[in-house]
């Protein structure tokens, strides 16, 4: 069994994806408005529409930092979810600016809503967050020889594929 989530929305539990420009309309993601506020008043909420479906996110005003995602398929059952916290500044080597503020503890959970029994439970604990800028070795990008120095034999292009290629 697998839980229906697209790979590229899988970035959204890791909350690297931006936030969007302006709200988009209530008929287009769901019945209800796409911001508002939870329950206990605490944390703004923002839908957004995804590939496999839609995104949750839940906001904390005060800082403007993401707290917790949830992923919605295309029937609106949850998928996955992410709860991100122990928020730290990421050093910047080059480039200046904002330095930008990142969870370094991003506790995931992936379901499968037509399988009881499926749940994949994940912690990811992240450390000595910078940006490298022109510094950041080129290697870490190089496809081909990724693909040879881990001896991988078959690749799918998602790309492609959601494309109809």
């Amino acid at each position: 069994s697998s839980s229906p989530v697209h790979p590229l929305d899988l970035a959204e539990l890791l909350g690297l994806t931006p936030l969007p420009d302006a709200p988009w309309g209530p008929d287009e993601i769901a019945p209800q408005a796409p911001t508002g506020w939870t329950p206990d008043g605490r944390l703004v909420t923002l839908d957004k529409p995804l590939r496999s479906g839609r995104a949750s996110l839940f906001l904390r005003p005060d800082e403007g930092v993401l707290e917790r995602v949830e992923l919605y398929d295309g029937r609106g059952r949850r998928v996955a979810s992410s709860d991100l916290t122990r928020y730290r500044q990421a050093e910047m080597l080059e480039g200046g600016g904002d330095w930008p503020r990142v969870a370094t503890r991003i506790t995931l959970q992936l379901i499968d809503p037509d399988d009881p029994g499926f749940r994949v439970d994940v912690v990811l604990s992240l450390y000595a967050m910078e940006n490298r800028g022109s510094r950041q070795k080129e290697v870490a990008f190089d496809l081909d020889r990724l693909l040879r120095a881990y001896r991988v034999d078959r690749v799918v292009d998602l790309d492609e594929r959601a494309s109809g290629g």
